[in-house]
């Protein structure tokens, strides 16, 4: 079942609000934030992987774009190795 505004969730952060109708109510999604020093190099081996796998290029310079995003949001921003803490 897919809604427009629909929230998937996550099992680090909870409830997920999503702006396009793409993902199943009940689809469990992963976040990776540009706060976490490894969602670049994370990005990089997803990229590696879809291109070998055959993802269409759209797929591919969306992973490319948002790698460029976040490295340059880390530049000037604070950035840690990521952890999970007790809900």
């Amino acid at each position: 079942m897919y809604l427009v505004g629909v929230m998937a969730k996550d099992l680090k952060y909870g409830n997920v609000i999503l702006e396009y109708g793409d993902v199943g109510v009940d689809e469990p999604v992963f976040i990776f934030r540009a706060q976490d020093k490894l969602t670049p190099e994370v990005l990089r081996h997803y990229l590696g992987i879809c291109a070998t796998q055959g993802s269409p290029p759209r797929h591919l310079r969306n992973i490319i774009d948002n790698i460029v995003v976040i490295e340059t949001w880390q530049k000037d921003n604070f950035t840690k190795i990521p952890e999970s803490k007790e809900h």
